[in-house]
Formats: C-alpha cells, sequence, structure tokens
C-alpha cells in the first residue's frame, strides 16, 4: 500500500494543480525545403491516419539544450529548445544530415552570432543582450549546422564563396523543419505531407477541424500539469486497449492500485456516436477498496482521458475526483510512448510547497479527510525523479505480458482482436476501439501481402460487430507482421534508461548526482580507513558503505526495472 500511496502523482485530482494558459509557437518551414521530404514521403506513402497535430514528447523533461531523438509511425525526428530567451519554443526537424544522412541527434545544440559562428558558453553572458543570437542543431560527423527554420548555415569544409552558393541554390542543403506548438508542457507538430491549413478551420464559428488541434486533445487539463514520459515494447493499438481497460487494474496492477479483491462486474456502456474524433464511454468499478463511476473519452486518436468520482465512504464525507489524461504515440512497429499528466504538483515548478500546504489547510477542517490530504501533500513534495521511478515501477507491471500478447497475436496466430474471447461487458470498449481502427487509422505493425483483405489493418471500412468482438465477416487471414523479435533475456524489456531516464532532464540528473555522491563518499571511505583508530572515522566508514548501497539502488532504479507477477501476492 506504501508503493501505491507514492503512485497518486498518475491518478491525483487536479487539486494542487495551478492556473496556466496555453502555450503556443508555430515554427513555418522555409521555402528551401518545401518539396516533400524523406520522411513526408514515408508517411504519404503509409495507409490512412488521422491528419492531426502529431504529439512528440514533453518539453517538461526534455531537455531543451541537446538533440532530442523523437519518433512517429517509424520516422525520425528531432526536437530541441531553438530560442536561448524563450523556454517555450522549441523546434522539430528531420533526424538526418543532408550532408551524409547522419542522424543530428548524435549532435549537440549550439548558441551562434549571425554569421553562424559558435559562441562558446562561457562567452555567453557577454552575448545576452545580442538579439542575433540564435540556437542551431549542429551535426557531429562534420559540422554541419542548421537553424530553427532547417537552413544550412555552416559547412565548415567548403569556402565561404562556395557555402553561401550551396546555401542559396542547392534546396538539399537543407533539412525539413516542421511547425510546431506547445500544449500542456506537450510538443506538437504538424509532420505531414498536407498543408495544416487544409484541416484548419477558416472561421471562429466553423469547429469541422477542431478534434485536429492540440487544444482540443487535451481539453480537459484546466491547469498546469506535470508529465511522465516512457516508450513501450508494444505497438500503438495495443497500449489503447490497455488504457481503456479499467477491468485489468486489480490484477496487473495489484499492491500498486488496489489489490486482486477489488475486481467486480464492470457496467460498462459505449456511446453509438463514434466517429473519427474517437467515441465516449461510461463505467463502474472498485479500485483502491473504492466504487467508482464516470467516462472515459478517447479524442482520437492519441488521447485518452478519464473524468470519474469515487464513491463516498463511511470515513470520507465527498466524493474524490478522479482524474487521468494520457498521450499515446505510435512511434514504430512494435513499439509506442505513453506521456501521463498529472495535476499533483512538481518539483520542477516554483511554490510548489506553498501550494500543496495551501490545499492541505484549506481541506484539513475536515478531519476525516486529512488522511487523503497529508497523501497529497507527500506526493507533491517527492522529487520529480523519484516520482518518476515509482510510475516506472507501475508500468512494468503489466509491461512484459502486453508485449507477449502482442507477439502472439500478430505474429504467432496473425490474428486481430477476432482471436479474442470478450463475453463481459467490461470488453465493450475493447470491441468499439478496435472497430475504431478500422474504420478511420491503421495498426502500423503490419503490411499487406498479396490475397489478404486490406481492411483489416488500414481502414478501408467498417464492419459491424456485437459487443464481444466478433466479426463474422472477416477471415482468418491476416496481415504480415512487422515486429521486432522478442529479446531471448525478457530483463531487456525493461531497460528503464533508453525508455524513459535517457530523455528525461530530472532522471538524468538525479543518475549524474549519484555519481557525485558515489565519488565523495569513496573518498570519505578511503580517508576514514586510513584514521580507523579513530571511534568515529569507523562510523564514517560504516555510513559511507550504507550511502553506496543506497546508491547502487536508486542507479538501478534508473537504468533497469522488472516485475514479477508470480511473487506479487
Amino acid at each position: 500500500m506504501l508503493l501505491l500511496t507514492l503512485l497518486l502523482p498518475l491518478y491525483a485530482a487536479d487539486a494542487l494543480s495551478v492556473s496556466s494558459g496555453t502555450i503556443s509557437n508555430r515554427v513555418t518551414p522555409p521555402a528551401s525545403t518545401s518539396a516533400l521530404s524523406h520522411n513526408q514521403k514515408a508517411l504519404a506513402n503509409m495507409p490512412q491516419f488521422p491528419r492531426t497535430w502529431v504529439p512528440l514528447g514533453s518539453v517538461f523533461e526534455l531537455d531543451g539544450s541537446r538533440p532530442n531523438k523523437v519518433e512517429f509511425m517509424g520516422q525520425s525526428y528531432v526536437c530541441y529548445q531553438n530560442d536561448p530567451k524563450d523556454t517555450n519554443s522549441w523546434s522539430v526537424v528531420d533526424d538526418a544530415c543532408p550532408h551524409r544522412l547522419a542522424p543530428l541527434s548524435e549532435g549537440r545544440i549550439v548558441h551562434a552570432d549571425a554569421n553562424g559562428n559558435e559562441i562558446k558558453l562561457k562567452d555567453l553572458r557577454k552575448h545576452q543582450d545580442d538579439a542575433a543570437v540564435t540556437k542551431l542543431v549542429e551535426c557531429a560527423y562534420h559540422g554541419w549546422a542548421f537553424d530553427k527554420h532547417g537552413k544550412c548555415v555552416r559547412i565548415p569544409q567548403a569556402t565561404l564563396e562556395l557555402q553561401q552558393r550551396t546555401i542559396q541554390s542547392n534546396p538539399k542543403s537543407h533539412v525539413q523543419a516542421y511547425s510546431t506548438q506547445v500544449v500542456k508542457n506537450v510538443i506538437f507538430a504538424w509532420i505531414w505531407p498536407e498543408d495544416c491549413l487544409q484541416f484548419t478551420d477558416v472561421s471562429e464559428t466553423s469547429n469541422q477541424h477542431a478534434w485536429r488541434q492540440p487544444q482540443h486533445m487535451l481539453a480537459n487539463l484546466g491547469g498546469e500539469t506535470t508529465t511522465y514520459t516512457r516508450d513501450l515494447p508494444y505497438g500503438w493499438d495495443t497500449l489503447l486497449e490497455n488504457i481503456v481497460d479499467p477491468a485489468h487494474v486489480p490484477w496487473a496492477h495489484h499492491g500498486l492500485q488496489g489489490s486482486r479483491q477489488d475486481s467486480i462486474a464492470i457496467n460498462m456502456t459505449t456511446s453509438n456516436s463514434m466517429s473519427e474524433q474517437g467515441f465516449s464511454y461510461e463505467y463502474q468499478d472498485r479500485t483502491l477498496g473504492m466504487l467508482r463511476a464516470g467516462f472515459g473519452h478517447f479524442r482520437a486518436p492519441y488521447v485518452i482521458s478519464y473524468e470519474a468520482q469515487f464513491q463516498p465512504k463511511e470515513d470520507l464525507q465527498e466524493a474524490r475526483p478522479f482524474n487521468l489524461t494520457a498521450v499515446m504515440i505510435p512511434t514504430k512497429p512494435g513499439w509506442s510512448r505513453i506521456i501521463i499528466h498529472s495535476g499533483a504538483g512538481s518539483r520542477g515548478y516554483p511554490k510548489k510547497e506553498e501550494e500543496a500546504m495551501a490545499a492541505v489547510s484549506t481541506q484539513a477542517k475536515k478531519k476525516k479527510d486529512m488522511k487523503t490530504n497529508l497523501l497529497f501533500l507527500i506526493v507533491a513534495l517527492l522529487p520529480t525523479w523519484l516520482s518518476h521511478q515509482l510510475s516506472n515501477r507501475f508500468l512494468d507491471s503489466d509491461l512484459a505480458f502486453l508485449h507477449y500478447q502482442e507477439q502472439e497475436r500478430l505474429v504467432k496466430r496473425q490474428v486481430d482482436f477476432d482471436g479474442y474471447c470478450m463475453p463481459a461487458p467490461a470488453d465493450r470498449c475493447i470491441a468499439a476501439l478496435r472497430k475504431w481502427i478500422r474504420q478511420y487509422a491503421h495498426i502500423p505493425t503490419t503490411r499487406t501481402v498479396a490475397g489478404v483483405d486490406d481492411a483489416r489493418s488500414s481502414g478501408g471500412g467498417s464492419r459491424e460487430h456485437d459487443d464481444h468482438g466478433s466479426d463474422e465477416s472477416v477471415s482468418s487471414s491476416f496481415q504480415q507482421p512487422l515486429l521486432p523479435e522478442s529479446p531471448l533475456d525478457k530483463s531487456l524489456l525493461f531497460d528503464r534508461w533508453s525508455q524513459h531516464s535517457d530523455q528525461c532532464k530530472y532522471c538524468h540528473g538525479a543518475l549524474d548526482g549519484v555519481k557525485v555522491w558515489r565519488r565523495n563518499s569513496l573518498f570519505v571511505m578511503a580517508a576514514s580507513v586510513l584514521l580507523a583508530k579513530f571511534t568515529l572515522a569507523r562510523i564514517a566508514v560504516v555510513a559511507c558503505l550504507a550511502v553506496l548501497k543506497v546508491l547502487s539502488m536508486v542507479e538501478s532504479s534508473i537504468l533497469k526495472g522488472g516485475f514479477d507477477h508470480y511473487k506479487n501476492h
């Protein structure tokens, strides 16, 4: 139950959130890169997928001073903070230097003057009032550098005259940049080959395309939010299935959110108004020992949000709200990215402690709610890196069997959800989700082979099916899977470093801190050994050994995870 308590940042209500407006920034690609890039051509040749602004990552976690690799539908991009004076101004460009196609994500971000010459970090203070100072993404292979619009501004191997001639006359010297918006700490980009104006409402009274906008996708987030991001070794559709399924929580997350004893027959109904924009559903379940009822909303194609309430208990005067918003991104076959929003406060924001204390003191008058209030206070005061390790533990608990489930379904049996047996009302949402995918999107983990019905993967038309997911009109044939093979060593599925920590500035910083503490502890311990004849020195040795043990545990939690259900009684 203690771990459950510490995991509440993912599911806490907005009681501790603070008011914040939407941050929006658009970057217009330069005319020199108006031709379709390789990534855009690849997306154009894929089966249908809704044309909306695409979420790529969280600026709350990403380090804007480095080029961060992000992926969508098997294509790679780089995002970075492009304005030294505006922390909310970000660029997204293709992750390939046009010179020899080396990944720009392996390069660095440099400050430069008006002529593209690098300004060393130690000299930045001298240029703090220079409006011409900009940030460039630099290729680590040969030093080519590009501005926020993707324009090449430096070719070290060429004379100045040749550089200017190449930059002005050869559009291949530039890298494709994309329009971006930052909304609720999530960076969205328009990376499609079509012009985004085709999918933008032309008047304030029209809302035909409003659902394609980030503001609509995250409309239920009313205040400042923190995030937790992780890349997961199973596909976007499998991740969506998992998030719309509250029935798995008591079993898959036993001891983390409630227990197996919470499991009851779930009454779930889905809306009849399914459209390209998604659908809603109503459910009633039990978790944390409390009955819960509310609504879930699939804001297609990336966002699922929950708005529910725990029913009052004898020791709780009022119903407690439950709010959860998750963003699911198809990164590549067999992989997906989840961004979970929390309004519970974090060390990433100033005055967090004051806000937490104010929320607690306001409700503390209700003595029967004191336990819950203290819980929120503990959650709010946790350092971000620690709350992320607890979130890692939560996602570890269903990671392995979701990966293997997808492999069984797509690789071994080569069936869609028609292979499922779903007799309970709790499964209606899964059937609705699969119907939506078939009709409006496709699963980016398969490709069509001769003699196979395209519609199963590409969404070429809707099919009627009952609540149990049966579909008599579909044959047993299926699409050829493109999933990577499962690793022989299951522990490789739980690589927290590559899945989260490497691109999280808080966890990355915590690991750097561990290294400093370990070095200092070893130094103190070595000095204490030399002075071992003194009692304080011997105590210091024991203390250093204890610190080193704790540091090893912290380092291990940042780098790798794991979960064994047979031990979770």
